[in-house]
């Protein structure tokens, strides 16, 4: 496991190096982006992206705040994920940009039944790529796909649960893939 974290820690260098030496010209008009993930509405959550570009790199902090409210269950809960994203191509010519981004996550969950009270902590850390596309150099849809490593603690008063069957259980332990598109214009 060690052998792979090196591997990767090492390829992530060559990437950002070469991103550096393919892109020292390239340096945004606008240096930052608010973004809104659109199917998180749907599982009654909000989720708000905010990236800081610099020259080749950018930081993003992305947060989610869940609540769900209904006659036999109430769930609410945040997540937060700092990202440092590497653009591995970014052109002037063309509206998009292509980048790797390594990052850490942490998700807390608070689900009460009618008769329990369980609470979830996920820690974890992901690695994901993605694509940008640009609409009049402001608008922006962003789209990640890519891979996360996580564990998770539950406690909760039951005898047995299934909060931890498959990926997508609230409180999966293990290796997930991970998809996420939202949209957002640039400041």
């Amino acid at each position: 496991m060690k052998t792979n974290l090196i591997i990767l820690a090492f390829l992530l260098c060559i990437y950002s190096h070469r991103a550096m030496a393919n892109n020292e010209d390239t340096i945004p008009v606008y240096k930052n982006e608010l973004r809104f993930g659109v199917y998180q509405l749907f599982q009654q959550a909000l989720y708000v992206s905010y990236e800081r570009f610099y020259k080749n790199t950018s930081t993003v902090l992305s947060q989610e705040i869940t609540y769900l409210n209904s006659k036999s269950r109430k769930i609410s809960g945040y997540y937060i994920l700092l990202e440092q994203r590497i653009n591995l191509y970014n052109s002037k010519d063309y509206p998009y940009s292509v980048y790797l981004a390594p990052g850490i996550k942490y998700r807390y969950k608070d689900i009460n039944d009618t008769d329990y009270h369980d609470i979830i902590n996920i820690y974890g850390m992901q690695i994901t790529g993605g694509l940008k596309l640009i609409f009049y150099s402001r608008f922006t849809i962003d789209m990640q796909f890519g891979a996360t490593l996580q564990t998770s603690e539950i406690d909760t008063e039951r005898i047995s649960y299934n909060y931890d069957d498959n990926y997508l259980s609230p409180g999966y332990s293990g290796i997930a893939p991970i998809f996420n598109m939202t949209f957002g214009f640039k400041f």
